[in-house]
């Protein structure tokens, strides 16, 4: 499972390479604008995500878990990326944050500044409640476009592929992914930069 994450991360880092000039924006624009990895507007990702993918990962006939999970996370990517010049992803070891860690981050900075987040968390708490997974990539993005208005900071999406790609394989699965977000979102945040 861990090849999951190296794969996104040599993805991501193909559809961004250092400078931001070369940042290839449309094909971030066409994930962006495509829900899943069969929306018509993906079609323009695709070869950067089989030219990465080990072919094992590949199927003849449907999109396969590791291509959901991969197109979902390069997907909530795209979002953050859009409009910085640079790069918002970074791995556990670049000390980038998982995404829920990043949107406890969001929460506390709110708390301090005296805003209310009992909203945020109901989101949250939706989100933590779905085991379905299209619904769920679709709370993440609309949650991914509130946690960029709100300062979050880099975020592993490498990672979350990997989570995203353990989810799928059963309800089990799913649970426990739940559970590690929940953990990451709620827990103590005493520790917190």
């Amino acid at each position: 499972m861990t090849r999951i994450i190296s794969e996104t991360d040599s993805i991501i880092r193909q559809l961004y390479r250092k400078g931001g000039d070369t940042i290839r924006k449309d094909i971030l624009a066409g994930l962006r604008a495509g829900k899943d990895v069969t929306s018509q507007r993906a079609h323009i990702f695709w070869p950067v995500m089989m030219e990465n993918l080990s072919s094992e990962y590949l199927a003849s006939n449907g999109p396969t878990f590791e291509e959901n999970a991969v197109y979902s996370a390069v997907r909530l990517y795209a979002i953050h990326q859009q409009g910085n010049d640079e790069l918002v992803y970074a791995s556990k070891k670049e000390e980038g944050n998982a995404f829920f860690e990043a949107l406890k981050k969001v929460r506390i900075s709110k708390q301090q500044n005296n805003i209310d987040t009992k909203s945020f968390d109901r989101r949250i708490q939706l989100l933590l409640a779905t085991t379905n997974f299209g619904s769920l990539v679709n709370s993440l993005a609309q949650i991914e476009k509130i946690g960029k208005t709100n300062g979050f900071n880099k975020v592993d999406y490498s990672q979350l592929a990997q989570d995203l790609l353990y989810f799928q394989y059963s309800y089990e699965n799913a649970n426990k992914v739940l559970l590690k977000w929940g953990r990451e979102y709620f827990s103590c945040s005493k520790n917190i930069k």
